[in-house]
């Protein structure tokens, strides 16, 4: 087989790890960057200075794990490991792509289609096994109801629900700027578009939907002419994705809790059931601890036995478990965990992203880092395996490949 097309194949695996069960995401990812990394040995491709600079402070934020380490109390190292773990590939991620050649991060750039082929696929054989397991097996029909079929879908693709619809919202992002190239079957393209925007809805993850309406009205302006000369087509489409979005009940269910919530719709329930409540509960837990640990932190390894600590007399003052959490905000995660430091350097690791996005109107990336930027409000992505993996290889591979939007193909 010639180099090419192994250069391409390892791309487009690199594209589909994301969807692996970890033990295979983690063994795939080292096989591929060890592949690409001999390569670009044999090319004689030799990085700027610059990029090793860039990555490092890039990475900077898994630096303050050393600092950490030897205040750690032994009782508490078992946590500070696991996210040690997780968060490997923050730091070795820009490295990679700042050492391999440009032509090989413009051959995985140009293979981001995959990256929709493996998020449908693992979209439809769970929501598949979801309707075989609940409703085709004899005497399994049950009601509808979100919470079972969000854990349903976690325990059968080991991935958060907020996770996959953060991989669904990029997806979609990838289709609506995929080029259209000529001669080619325009249906399929807006077919897969249509499948995604379903698959989301199920999930309905509100961060997503918050990230992808950003998107879209700014997609919506920068297309404003062209989209101006096909006005009943949008309307018609934004009429079949409303049908939808009624017509799935776990949509009605989630959006029921937000009303409920804004007391739009009939109070009555507690933090029980409605996932809102939980939000509440969790966001002032977050706040009572910064509040006092603002300036230093607690550490990455004590963070979570206070917050369990914190829940459970919580618990037992209220008679209702109401179970364990974490800080749910990445941005609350890096401060309580290393202080004002974790914060500021989360902070100016996105904006040097954010800025390098701008300047080379890479609309792709731009709109990554919105999922990326809003997602952090709503959950600690950076403290999973799959949250850390996207974040690391996705921004990296957009901010070391200066070639700006690629062509899918």
């Amino acid at each position: 087989m010639q180099r090419k097309a192994v250069d391409t194949w390892a791309a487009r695996l690199l594209m589909t790890c994301f969807f692996m069960p970890m033990l295979m995401q983690v063994i795939t990812l080292l096989a591929i960057a060890l592949y690409f990394l001999v390569a670009s040995i044999v090319d004689k491709y030799k990085a700027p200075l610059n990029d090793y600079r860039w990555a490092l402070a890039l990475g900077s934020c898994f630096c303050l794990f050393l600092f950490w380490f030897p205040v750690t109390p032994d009782n508490y190292k078992d946590q500070f490991f696991l996210l040690l773990q997780h968060r490997l590939s923050y730091l070795l991620m820009p490295f990679f792509f700042a050492v391999i050649s440009p032509a090989s991060k413009a051959l995985i750039r140009a293979q981001l289609n995959w990256f929709v082929y493996g998020c449908i696929t693992i979209c439809v054989l769970a929501n598949a096994m979801y309707v075989g397991h609940y409703y085709l097996a004899p005497g399994a029909a049950q009601p509808l109801f979100h919470v079972e079929y969000r854990m349903y879908l976690e325990h059968i693709t080991e991935i958060h629900p907020t996770y996959l619809s953060m991989f669904i919202c990029f997806a979609i992002c990838i289709l609506l700027l995929a080029k259209q190239e000529p001669g080619r079957r325009v249906w399929p393209k807006y077919a897969a578009l249509y499948l995604l925007f379903i698959f989301l809805f199920c999930l309905l993850a509100k961060a997503a939907i918050i990230a992808l309406c950003i998107i879209l009205l700014h997609y919506a302006y920068l297309n404003r002419h062209r989209l101006a000369r096909y006005k009943l087509q949008l309307v018609g489409g934004i009429a079949a994705l409303a049908a939808a979005m009624y017509i799935i009940p776990f949509s009605r269910q989630r959006l029921g809790e937000v009303f409920q919530f804004a007391g739009v719709a009939n109070k009555g329930g507690d933090i029980s059931d409605n996932s809102m409540y939980v939000r509440k509960l969790v966001w002032n837990t977050d706040m009572q601890m910064l509040h006092r640990y603002w300036l230093g932190g607690v550490g990455p390894g004590l963070l979570k036995r206070m917050l369990d600590a914190h829940y459970f007399f919580f618990s037992v003052s209220h008679s209702w478990a109401v179970g364990y959490y974490n800080t749910h905000n990445e941005y609350l995660n890096e401060w309580l965990s290393f202080g004002l430091a974790g914060i500021v350097l989360l902070v100016v690791a996105l904006a040097i992203h954010l800025v390098s996005a701008v300047r080379r109107m890479d609309y792709l990336y731009l709109y990554l880092l919105i999922i990326l930027c809003v997602t952090f409000f709503t959950e600690t992505v950076l403290a999973r395996q799959y949250g850390v993996v996207f974040y690391a290889v996705l921004t990296s591979l957009f901010f070391f490949s200066r070639e700006g939007e690629q062509e899918l193909v």
